[in-house]
């Protein structure tokens, strides 16, 4: 390690370094490059090879994965952060405007409410999880305490989250505080917070299944703990071996950004239009910056480049006409099935689908052969995530 000290000098970098953690780096070309972690530049990642010290940039760098990950199961609770971080926490208490996590083997943090949009106390379930994604994710002007009445049904109420302390949460409904335990509720939706933004230049995975979305990386001395900026004064440090992974800026596509492979309409009532006039009218299109809009009877495919792990995002009924008939979103992968919700009223459902190495992924809109008047959808931020 002095060796390596020595050689820092000389080159004049200023070097984070960290102890020994074997690792495999991938670039954006597809090289992969073995060897020990040996420290960061503000823009380079340092490697030690047996041939020496590489030096990577940011700019060239997909992932890095430590050869030796030990997965452990995570707590169930899930707190989401304003700009993306998705981080698992065994404990958590609320006083004032402070929001403090415990996480795993690792110190507490202390954030902001105002960075908070929502926390899961439930466990990831098929049932629920349409629903609850599709309560985060819609728009919401309040704080909202999220009842889970049943296996497969949620009761969002409006009002305000006033503390969280000894397995219970203190929220103000209609002027009457009421304490309502954990246990029986699927998560809080804080309104109050800023817009999400998980467009990370970093983004840090543990084995407990936190997802750290970073602003830069650091580290105080050799052995240390890897310092994690998630926010201009928020900052976390993990234990070297909870490490499961680190991604690069490039993790993020929004699938309005991109050009479709296909897309289709085939109307319930046929007719002699040209079929490019018809398109132009009905087929799925853009809407603002990251929105799309899909009508009755149609679909839209998109290729997915290699790397992308996830696929999300909510669907929204149009509101003015949601009782017209029936309809169902459908979501491909590769040609197959993995996802279908009946869109019964005007609330959102969301989703966040494993890809598996799928190469495409299609959107599509079905009718229950009623016509499909009022079939339209807004699929709101579809992403591809790494």
């Amino acid at each position: 390690m002095a060796a390596i000290t020595c050689l820092f000098f000389w080159k004049t970098i200023a070097v984070l370094a960290i102890g020994v953690l074997p690792v495999t780096v991938k670039t954006n070309s597809g090289k992969s490059v073995r060897g020990n972690l040996s420290g960061f530049t503000d823009s380079k990642l340092l490697i030690e090879e047996p041939t020496g010290i590489t030096e990577l940039s940011f700019d060239d760098l997909d992932s890095l994965v430590p050869q030796n990950v030990e997965e452990k199961t995570g707590p169930a609770f899930q707190v989401a952060l304003t700009n993306g971080s998705r981080i698992a926490v065994q404990d958590l208490s609320l006083t004032g405007d402070e929001l403090i996590i415990e996480p795993r083997r690792q110190s507490e943090l202390r954030i902001p409410v105002k960075q908070v949009t929502s926390i899961r106390f439930g466990s990831p379930t098929v049932g629920i999880d349409a629903a609850w994604l599709g309560i985060v994710n819609g728009e919401s002007r309040g704080d909202k305490l999220v009842i889970r009445r049943t296996e497969i049904s949620l009761d969002p109420q409006p009002g305000i989250i006033e503390s969280i302390a000894q397995g219970k949460v203190a929220f103000n409904l209609d002027g009457d505080t009421i304490n309502a335990p954990i246990t029986q509720l699927e998560g809080l939706v804080f309104g109050g917070a800023g817009p999400v933004n998980d467009v990370a230049d970093i983004r840090v995975t543990d084995v407990y299944g936190s997802q750290w979305a970073v602003r830069s990386l650091g580290q105080a001395g050799p052995d240390q703990p890897l310092e994690l900026l998630l926010d201009k004064d928020l900052k976390h440090k993990i234990p070297l071996d909870q490490i499961e992974s680190i991604q690069w800026s490039g993790g993020l596509v929004m699938l309005a950004t991109e050009e479709p492979a296909s897309k289709s309409f085939d109307p319930y009532i046929k007719t002699n239009v040209k079929s490019d006039l018809v398109d132009a009218f009905f087929a799925p299109k853009v809407d603002g910056e990251s929105d799309l809009i899909i009508h009755g009877s149609s679909s839209v495919e998109y290729r997915v480049d290699p790397g992308f792990g996830v696929f999300a995002g909510s669907v929204l009924r149009k509101k003015s006409v949601s009782k017209a008939s029936k309809m169902s979103v459908v979501i491909e992968l590769d040609g197959k099935e993995v996802w279908r919700e009946s869109l019964l009223n005007s609330d959102p459902l969301g989703f966040e689908l494993p890809l598996e190495n799928a190469r495409r992924v299609t959107i599509r809109v079905d009718g229950a052969g009623d016509g499909d008047l009022g079939e339209t959808v807004r699929v709101l931020r579809p992403r591809l995530l790494k």
